[in-house]
């Protein structure tokens, strides 16, 4: 690429006889072929490509700085920082894992709760998580929490292990 684009300068024809074909640079072919090419594109269509990608990229944008903030904690405590990461990764898969369609409902039947800060000012609403998402999240990050099925001779002698079965659940 580093060679191509360096060439662009040069002469597309260096050895026709004609003057004005040795005139001609690669630049101006290049020109010419994406005028050819992309007549197609208009403002219109990248305007509705811009709208149709829009959620994606600002939900990419969100988790990069998410992720950022992470990483910049002033205290893990004793997590790494690579640590943490990869906590909040498996937060994050378990929050898409959800499946669409179902509405899951967390803490206090709300899914967002607003902040209050001691002044009375609402900041940003704070995400909840409901039970699902929950069990997902941890199975994420600890072997015993997993919803796996052991089955043995044809029988299942193991399902979710964990806290629900010590408690009951």
């Amino acid at each position: 690429m580093r060679d191509y684009f360096s060439s662009l300068g040069e002469s597309a024809h260096p050895d026709s006889l004609d003057p004005r074909a040795r005139a001609i640079t690669r630049f101006q072919e290049l020109l010419l072929v994406s005028f050819r090419e992309f007549v197609i594109i208009t403002d219109e269509s990248i305007q509705a490509e811009r709208r149709k990608h829009r959620g994606e990229i600002v939900h990419n944008i969100e988790s990069f700085s998410k992720r950022a903030a992470v990483r910049n904690l002033k205290s893990l405590e004793r997590f790494s920082k690579e640590q943490a990461g990869l906590v909040y990764d498996a937060w994050y898969n378990a929050i898409c894992a959800v499946p669409q369609g179902v509405k899951e409902t967390g803490i206090g039947g709300r899914d967002a709760v607003l902040v209050v800060t001691k002044d009375g000012q609402e900041e940003k609403p704070e995400t909840r998580i409901g039970l699902p998402t929950f069990r997902k999240f941890i199975g994420e990050i600890a072997t015993w929490a997993r919803d796996d099925k052991i089955v043995q001779n044809a029988f299942q002698v193991g399902g979710l292990i964990g806290p629900w079965l010590i408690f009951g659940g």
